[in-house]
C-alpha cells in the first residue's frame, strides 16, 4: 500500500512539473509588426550582427517565481527586423558581411543598413513588498552610403512592479516589458533608418 502510494505522488510531481514547465515554455515574446510604413525605392543592402542577443539576469531575489523566467529574445528580435526591412523597401538583401564604401558602389547600392546589438539586461530586485523588474535593450544603426555614413545608438527599457503579495508572477510581468521594449526599439530602429536615410542620400 505504501509502495502504491509513493508511486502516486510521484507520478502527480512528474505530472505538476511538466506541466508549468510547458506552461511557461510555451509563453514568449512576439513578433513585432509594425503599421504604416513608409515604403523606400533603391537596391539597398542590410547587416544584422551574427552574435546572439542574449538576456543577461541579474536578479537579486527568487519571489515571484523569478526562476521561470526564460525569454528567447534574438529570435524574435531577429525576425521583426527581417519583416520591419521587408516592408521598409521596395529592393533589398541580406547580407552575411557588412561593405565598405566601395563595395557598395560596386554593387550599386544605394547604401547598407548594418545592425549591431548589444546583450540585453534583465534586473530583478525585490523592496519591501514591491517586486521590480526592468529590461533594457541596445543597438547601433550605421547607415552607410558610398559618399556618407550615419552612425546611430539607440536604447530601449521598460519595468514592471507588482506587490509580491498579489499573484505576482515575475514571468508574466517580463513576456509583458519584454514585448514592450522589443516593440519600442524596433519603431526607433524604423524612424532612424528612415530619417538617417534621407539625409544620407539627398
Amino acid at each position: 500500500m505504501y509502495k502504491l502510494l509513493k508511486n502516486y505522488i510521484t507520478l502527480f510531481l512528474c505530472f505538476f512539473i511538466f506541466n508549468c514547465t510547458k506552461s511557461f515554455n510555451n509563453q514568449n515574446i512576439k513578433v513585432v509588426e509594425l503599421n504604416n510604413i513608409a515604403k523606400i525605392e533603391g537596391n539597398h543592402s542590410i547587416y544584422i550582427a551574427k552574435e546572439k542577443l542574449k538576456l543577461i539576469r541579474e536578479f537579486n531575489s527568487e519571489d515571484c517565481e523569478s526562476w521561470a523566467v526564460n525569454l528567447d529574445l534574438d529570435s524574435v528580435y531577429r525576425a521583426s527586423l527581417k519583416n520591419l526591412f521587408q516592408k521598409m523597401f521596395v529592393d533589398i538583401s541580406f547580407s552575411e558581411n557588412r561593405l565598405s564604401k566601395t563595395e557598395i558602389e560596386e554593387n550599386k547600392l544605394v547604401s547598407q543598413i548594418s545592425i549591431i546589438h548589444n546583450n540585453a539586461l534583465s534586473t530583478f530586485k525585490t523592496e519591501r513588498n514591491t517586486a521590480k523588474f526592468n529590461i533594457n535593450m541596445s543597438a547601433e544603426v550605421e547607415i552607410l552610403s558610398p559618399k556618407k555614413s550615419i552612425l546611430n545608438k539607440i536604447e530601449s527599457n521598460r519595468n514592471w512592479g507588482k506587490n509580491i503579495y498579489f499573484d505576482c508572477k515575475l514571468q508574466e510581468g517580463a513576456l509583458k516589458t519584454g514585448q514592450e521594449t522589443l516593440e519600442k526599439l524596433i519603431t526607433q530602429i524604423y524612424h532612424t533608418t528612415y530619417e538617417s536615410l534621407y539625409k544620407v542620400t539627398r
